[in-house]
Formats: C-alpha cells, structure tokens, sequence
C-alpha cells in the first residue's frame, strides 16, 4: 500500500463498483454475447451481465486465473 496525498489513511486504490451501479450501466448499454470482464473484482458486472443473458469471461490482476 501506499501514501495517499491529502488523505488520513492508506489505500491500495482497489475501487469496487456498487451493484446497483453495475445493473444500470448493463441496462443502459444492453451488451449481448461474450463479455470479458477484465476487472472481475467482486462480480457486480458478472453477475449483473449474466443475470441479463450474456455469457461472461472474467479475469482479475489480482488473480492469475481466467474463467467462463
């Protein structure tokens, strides 16, 4: 971790998108078929996208996996 500036705590910058967030975005953009979800983190896009029909391929740089 390092040092934010202008901050009173230290962070190592990992930023989760609120699922909420995730199904409007999907909804708003309706994407079909294969999605690669680069940035898998917790799953609020996988889920949200496979909820709605799209088969989904996640990868994390946390990880050293790929899925389907």
């Amino acid at each position: 971790m390092r040092s934010q500036p202008n901050r009173c705590y230290e962070s190592n910058d990992v930023v989760m998108t609120p699922a909420p967030l995730a199904c409007a975005l999907v909804d708003a953009l309706q994407p079909a078929g294969l999605v690669l979800e680069p940035c898998a983190g917790a799953g609020a896009f996988v889920h949200a996208l496979r909820v709605r029909g799209a088969e989904v391929a996640t990868c994390d740089t946390e990880d050293d996996e790929f899925s389907w």
